[in-house]
């Protein structure tokens, strides 16, 4: 594939940020192949996760 690992950033209820990434390693089973994570903290905090991804 060309793009093995991708971000989306989508919203959430209230304030937070659901930041969606592909796993490298289970491109196979897509149930399996993305970890989802609800971020709620302040909006640098979040900003400095989704670029260290």
């Amino acid at each position: 594939l060309a793009n093995k690992k991708t971000v989306s950033i989508q919203p959430g209820a209230d304030v937070s940020v659901v930041l969606s990434t592909t796993k490298t390693r289970k491109q196979n089973k897509p149930a399996l192949a993305h970890h989802k994570s609800v971020m709620k903290k302040e909006f640098h905090k979040m900003a400095k996760a989704v670029v260290n991804q």
